[in-house]
């Protein structure tokens, strides 16, 4: 593949790249990459410990609304699976509103911790991404007594 002379590359996981929240461009690292259930690619992104404001806030974007800050990198740990797999039916344990949907992505955030991103399937947020963390989900259909 032919490539111009101002070519560049994709972000790739582990690196560091500016993502806007509130208003700013704040850096942080790639910690995931993942397919929607309607196959749009996307990435999370964590703000690392260099923003205490932000830090270990999370977003869902594409990589071509990101960044590169500069060659810093982090090293990811790897996913130790919970029991949800990816393509799982989940639901939000409790809470405020109701969130049935499908597991897309299982990461391990900067600081160790498992989380999954659920792609709603529910009526009224169908398509929405969200991420819980293993306590705040159960299998869909399992209510807890």
């Amino acid at each position: 593949m032919l490539r111009g002379r101002n070519y560049v590359p994709p972000p790739r996981l582990g690196q560091l790249v500016g993502a806007y929240l509130s208003k700013q461009s704040c850096p942080g690292y790639i910690v995931a990459e993942f397919v929607t259930t309607a196959g749009e690619k996307r990435c999370i992104v964590e703000v690392g410990e260099d923003y205490p404001d932000y830090e270990g806030l999370l977003r869902v974007t594409t990589s071509s609304n990101l960044v590169l800050f500069g060659p810093q990198t982090v090293e990811l740990q790897p996913v130790i699976f919970g029991h949800y797999n990816v393509g799982k039916q989940v639901q939000r344990k409790a809470g405020s509103y109701n969130f049935v949907g499908v597991v897309v992505c299982a990461f391990m955030s900067l600081k160790g911790k498992l989380k999954y991103v659920v792609e709603a399937t529910g009526e009224g947020f169908k398509g929405r991404l969200h991420i819980f963390t293993p306590n705040e989900l159960e299998e869909h259909g399992h209510a807890e007594t």
